[in-house]
Protein backbone atom coordinates (compact mmCIF):
# COMPACT_ATOMS: atom_id res chain seq x y z
CA UNK A 1 0.00 0.00 0.00
CA UNK A 2 1.27 3.47 -0.81
CA UNK A 3 -0.17 6.87 0.09
CA UNK A 4 0.64 10.55 0.07
CA UNK A 5 -1.49 10.99 3.22
CA UNK A 6 1.03 9.65 5.73
CA UNK A 7 2.31 11.81 8.60
CA UNK A 8 5.59 13.62 8.04
CA UNK A 9 6.35 14.82 11.59
CA UNK A 10 5.70 13.68 15.17
CA UNK A 11 2.98 16.33 15.49
CA UNK A 12 1.11 14.74 12.58
CA UNK A 13 1.05 11.26 14.16
CA UNK A 14 -2.19 10.75 16.09
CA UNK A 15 -1.53 7.63 18.16
CA UNK A 16 1.06 7.17 20.90
CA UNK A 17 2.66 3.75 21.44
CA UNK A 18 1.03 1.82 24.30
CA UNK A 19 4.29 0.41 25.66
CA UNK A 20 5.87 3.88 25.98
CA UNK A 21 3.39 6.80 25.74
CA UNK A 22 6.20 9.34 26.13
CA UNK A 23 8.20 7.80 23.28
CA UNK A 24 8.20 8.51 19.59
CA UNK A 25 5.01 8.16 17.62
CA UNK A 26 5.18 6.51 14.21
CA UNK A 27 3.26 6.36 10.96
CA UNK A 28 3.27 2.57 11.21
CA UNK A 29 2.81 0.77 14.51
CA UNK A 30 2.61 -2.93 15.28
CA UNK A 31 0.82 -4.63 18.13
CA UNK A 32 0.98 -8.20 19.34
CA UNK A 33 -1.58 -9.55 21.81
CA UNK A 34 1.01 -11.81 23.43
CA UNK A 35 0.21 -15.04 25.21
CA UNK A 36 -0.67 -13.27 28.48
CA UNK A 37 -3.72 -11.57 26.94
CA UNK A 38 -5.35 -14.57 25.31
CA UNK A 39 -3.58 -17.89 25.99
CA UNK A 40 -5.47 -19.76 23.25
CA UNK A 41 -5.49 -17.03 20.60
CA UNK A 42 -2.48 -15.14 19.27
CA UNK A 43 -2.97 -12.28 16.88
CA UNK A 44 -1.18 -9.19 15.75
CA UNK A 45 -2.13 -5.87 14.24
CA UNK A 46 -0.32 -3.33 12.12
CA UNK A 47 -1.78 0.17 12.24
CA UNK A 48 -1.25 2.74 9.55
CA UNK A 49 -1.49 6.18 11.17
CA UNK A 50 -2.81 8.91 8.87
CA UNK A 51 -2.72 12.68 9.09
CA UNK A 52 -5.72 14.44 10.66
CA UNK A 53 -7.73 16.70 8.40
CA UNK A 54 -10.28 18.32 10.75
CA UNK A 55 -11.32 18.51 14.40
CA UNK A 56 -15.08 18.56 15.01
CA UNK A 57 -16.23 18.84 18.63
CA UNK A 58 -13.00 17.28 19.88
CA UNK A 59 -13.11 14.36 17.46
CA UNK A 60 -10.55 14.08 14.71
CA UNK A 61 -11.75 13.04 11.27
CA UNK A 62 -9.53 12.35 8.31
CA UNK A 63 -9.59 11.19 4.75
CA UNK A 64 -6.93 9.32 2.88
CA UNK A 65 -6.19 8.18 -0.62
CA UNK A 66 -4.00 5.15 -1.15
CA UNK A 67 -3.05 2.57 -3.73
CA UNK A 68 -3.14 -1.10 -2.86
CA UNK A 69 -1.04 -3.47 -4.96
CA UNK A 70 -1.49 -7.24 -4.80
CA UNK A 71 0.87 -9.71 -6.44
CA UNK A 72 0.28 -13.32 -7.43
CA UNK A 73 2.96 -15.79 -8.42
CA UNK A 74 5.72 -18.05 -7.22
CA UNK A 75 8.24 -16.84 -4.65
CA UNK A 76 10.77 -16.08 -7.38
CA UNK A 77 8.19 -14.23 -9.50
CA UNK A 78 7.07 -12.15 -6.51
CA UNK A 79 10.64 -11.23 -5.59
CA UNK A 80 11.24 -10.10 -9.15
CA UNK A 81 8.07 -7.97 -9.12
CA UNK A 82 8.93 -6.46 -5.73
CA UNK A 83 12.40 -5.55 -6.98
CA UNK A 84 10.95 -3.80 -10.03
CA UNK A 85 7.96 -2.09 -8.36
CA UNK A 86 9.70 -0.92 -5.20
CA UNK A 87 13.14 -0.49 -6.74
CA UNK A 88 14.74 -2.67 -4.06
CA UNK A 89 17.83 -4.51 -5.25
CA UNK A 90 17.95 -7.12 -2.48
CA UNK A 91 14.61 -7.44 -0.64
CA UNK A 92 14.79 -9.23 2.74
CA UNK A 93 12.34 -12.03 3.35
CA UNK A 94 11.34 -12.72 6.97
CA UNK A 95 9.95 -16.13 7.85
Amino acid sequence: MSSSSLPISQEDCLDTPKYNPEGYRAAIQSYNSGPESFPDVKFGEIELQLTPTMNINGRIFGTVEYNLTALIGSREELLGKVKRLLKIRKPKIYQ
